[in-house]
């Protein structure tokens, strides 16, 4: 028997990233094209085997999901399936990766859970493959309880199904599914996270998140410093948690850095809890194992002044391999103090510029008026942008090396750092030029004096603020054979000037 309902809703665009080859380290931007249209139904007899919410898995909110629901124990194994389904006007290609957002509510993700789970894309009714148990999909977007998914279907297809099977894990009633994309062209905001997926440990299963578990996770993306997700890890635990992994649009570069704003209880800085605090980076299905806490010196951790939610702290790290996500971890083990942090924001950075001045780098030199110099910087994978302004204003000019006008004014000029298929650019690097009026000649007391051949006489310019009196033995050009205000000859032998 099978029972299929429909449901229609709006397509919605998120954006991200992916490098084509970590190879050339050429980045090329994608959008996320979100599932707008979805389908359930079921097979066996089974009237327990329903979708609750089903519109949820393809609205506009990346928190919503649909809730596939199972009868267990019944003598003919049944299933709940859900058929997320793309927009007509933007279909996949074959070879086009699909990925799909899961969730297991206070079930722990495992191998076991997951083989309850399969993926099957479909070309309308036609199977385009054959299905794919998500326990063979695992990867470094997994937290526990929810999971990141994804195959790549090699016909033509334009929705992914989603089954839950019974007869394969007795305990697995439900799954949640929170949405399906796949990838196309599209310029994105590098340093913006996209996505998170959030969790905890089994010691805080059934505690409700306010105790076990992460609340308002969305907050910690939606590019707002005053709104936060919780993290909540439970009062003495030894070995509980929880985490919430931060994903960005796409792969970073080398010496990109990440930012996590946090807050804290004054308590639990009090109870040494920097400790119990952990980040950690991964790139796609690759773990970067760089796990560190809060107390490591490989870290930047800077305690702000105290706030309503508590303590601020503003962490700061460039992790030594490419990254296009990071976990945060709470650990429960302090006695006697609720475990909980408030996640205000997480962001990726690109680096400002580092400037050199006619070859060197400085920032800041000293011309003489109606004079130029070449401001330079590079990058691979990067594009720089002068301005005349720190913020806002048009660029004047775009390239790594920059020669300006001739000037007559001090002037200062800022660089920004723009990535390749990104729309975001790294803060303003300033470099100052000051601009020195050249001076009038400097007057010489006694310029002209009369001397025995083998003596020596002195002459002393006149001293003026600011200004280094040269001597020379040309009119023009030449090399100073002193500076200062009083030069002594050598011994002369005849008439000099």
């Amino acid at each position: 028997m099978k029972v299929v309902f429909t449901l229609k809703k709006n397509t919605i665009l998120f954006l991200a990233i992916l490098f084509s080859s970590l190879l050339n380290s050429h980045l090329f931007a994608q959008t996320r094209v979100y599932a707008d249209d979805q389908a359930v139904g079921r097979t066996g007899i089974c009237a327990g085997c329903t979708v609750t919410n089903p519109g949820n898995a393809v609205n506009v909110n990346k928190s919503d999901f649909s809730t596939l629901n199972l009868t267990l124990g019944l003598v003919v194994p049944p299933s709940t399936y859900q058929t997320l389904i793309f927009p007509s006007t933007n279909k996949p290609a074959a070879g086009t990766p699909v990925s799909v957002k899961l969730g297991t509510g206070d079930q722990l993700l495992s191998l076991d859970v997951l083989g309850a789970i399969t993926l099957q894309a479909f070309n309308g009714n036609t199977a385009a493959g054959q299905p794919v148990a998500a326990a063979s999909l695992l990867s470094a977007l997994s937290n526990n309880n929810q999971i990141e998914v994804a195959i790549t279907p090699q016909q033509n297809y334009d929705r992914i199904r989603v089954t839950l099977n019974g007869g394969i894990v007795a305990t697995l009633s439900n799954i949640y599914v929170y949405g399906a994309y796949f990838n196309v062209p599209g310029a994105v905001a590098c340093n913006a996270a996209i996505d998170e997926l959030n969790g905890i440990s089994s010691g805080l299963l059934g505690l409700g998140a306010n105790v076990g578990g992460v609340v308002n996770p969305q907050q910690a993306i939606d590019d707002d410093i005053n709104t936060a997700s919780t993290l909540n890890a439970g009062i003495g635990l030894t070995g509980a948690f929880a985490q919430q992994t931060i994903i960005f649009a796409g792969p970073s570069v080398l010496g990109d850095s990440v930012r996590l704003t946090l807050s804290l209880p004054q308590a639990l800085l009090d109870a040494g809890v920097l400790d119990n605090i952990q980040v950690s980076t991964a790139n796609g299905t690759t773990d970067n194992a760089d796990n560190q806490n809060l107390s490591s010196s490989l870290l930047n951790v800077r305690l702000l002044d105290a706030g309503t939610n508590g303590r601020k702290v503003v962490i700061t790290f460039a992790p030594l391999k490419i990254f296009d996500s990071v976990q945060l971890r709470l650990g429960g083990n302090v006695a006697n103090v609720l475990s909980t942090l408030n996640l205000y924001e997480a962001q990726r950075l690109i680096p400002s510029p580092i400037l050199s001045v006619n070859g060197v780098v400085a920032n800041n030199t000293t011309i003489c008026t109606g004079t130029a110099v070449t401001l330079s910087t590079a990058k691979a994978n990067t594009v720089f942008k002068w301005y005349t302004v720190s913020t806002g204003g048009n660029a004047v000019f775009t390239g790594n090396s920059f020669q300006t006008p001739v000037l007559t004014a001090t002037t200062t000029y800022y660089a920004e750092a723009v990535r390749n298929g990104c729309t975001n650019a790294s803060a303003r690097t300033p470099v100052v030029i000051n601009v020195s009026q050249v001076p009038a000649a400097p007057i010489v007391a006694n310029d002209v004096v009369a001397v025995c051949p083998g003596q020596h006489t002195s002459f002393t310019a006149q001293n003026m603020a600011g200004v280094t009196v040269n001597w020379y033995t040309a009119a023009t050009g030449g090399t100073a054979i002193f500076t200062g205000n009083t030069f002594t000859t050598p011994a002369l032998t005849s008439t000099t000037k």
